[in-house]
């Protein structure tokens, strides 16, 4: 295991990165001290100020091991029909004619394998959209992927 902090003296920006091993109570006195060494070396000696203190800005732990291999299964495709997941509608510009058009918007995490959205068609979740154009599909299959595909 690699373990690394990241120190700054009080009130200011960015930090020093220190890597440390031990685990026990006298961590705090070994990164203050090692972090003092690392500020002296860079601003010249007598520059750090033990009573001001430090900040603790980050911690992070790396660490490797063997693990069991993943095993993942298709969920079986269920209807084609993705009607559960319609969440509203919304009008898109269309490429194709440069008009607005009223189109569904379906809700990604509702859609099941099996699923196939006709495009055009947007489909939404939290972290994005999915704009499937007119002469696309969009199947969802068993690995909950969304898959496009010309209609």
């Amino acid at each position: 295991m690699e373990r690394r902090n990241a120190l700054r003296p009080p009130s200011s920006s960015g930090g020093y990165a220190i890597a440390w091993t031990s685990g026990d109570g006298g961590m705090l006195a070994e990164l203050q001290t090692e972090f003092e060494q690392l500020y002296e070396r860079r601003y010249g000696r007598g520059s750090s100020y033990r009573a001001a203190g430090v900040e603790l800005v980050t911690f992070r732990l790396k660490a490797r091991g063997l693990m069991s291999r993943l095993r993942m299964e298709a969920a079986p495709p269920g209807s084609s029909d993705p009607a559960r997941a319609e969440c509203g509608q919304r009008r898109i510009a269309i490429e194709e004619t440069g008009a607005l058009q009223l189109v569904k918007v379906y809700d990604l995490d509702r859609m099941e394998p099996g699923n196939v959205a006709r495009g055009p068609t947007v489909v939404q979740s939290p972290i994005t959209t999915i704009v499937i154009h007119g002469g696309q599909v969009g199947r969802m299959d068993g690995f909950r992927n969304l898959i496009l595909e010309p209609a």
